[in-house]
């Protein structure tokens, strides 16, 4: 697969970086979940989000870069003793490859000793997904307002003696 690196995203790359991860995002959500409005409409209304939280630290994000080119990402906070995980996104040509197991084990390996806790959210229909959570044991925990997602929430150690084997 070649050298993989990954690292967070510098408050000075933001310019340059974001309009290449909406396209990463809307690539990806196009497929899964069409919002009906026009490319330009969603980039703005992410923009709107991801600028302000990245800017006031609440937000973080990760790029995974293969050979120097940046081939997924993903965003994500720490609250307390919880990582909580808004998304994760790989171009279609490396999704279900090794690049998403090698990142999981890189988060979890990098994580502050206080988190002990993983959560995100996963949409209803996305089975691939789905089947990931519960194999890092994570446990569906609640559904989000709108219904269409829900809750998984699970333990550090859990996560990380699954990445292990």
């Amino acid at each position: 697969m070649g050298r993989i690196v990954f690292r967070k995203m510098e408050k000075q790359e933001q310019t340059k970086m974001l309009p290449y991860l909406f396209r990463i995002l809307h690539t990806n959500m196009s497929i899964l979940a069409p919002t009906g409005c026009t490319y330009e409409d969603d980039r703005e209304l992410w923009l709107s989000y991801i600028v302000p939280a990245l800017e006031s630290g609440n937000k973080q994000i990760m790029l995974m870069l293969l050979e120097d080119s940046v081939v997924g990402y993903a965003q994500y906070s720490i609250n307390g003793n919880t990582l909580e995980m808004d998304e994760v996104e790989i171009i279609p040509q490396y999704q279900r490859t090794k690049l998403f197991y090698r990142f999981c084990q890189h988060m979890v390996n990098t994580l502050p000793e206080q988190v002990q806790f993983i959560s995100s959210y996963v949409r209803k229909d996305n089975v691939n997904s789905i089947s990931i959570h519960e194999g890092l044991r994570m446990k569906r925990i609640a559904e989000n307002k709108s219904g269409t997602s829900w809750l998984y929430c699970g333990d550090r150690e859990n996560a990380e003696a699954r990445l292990r084997r």
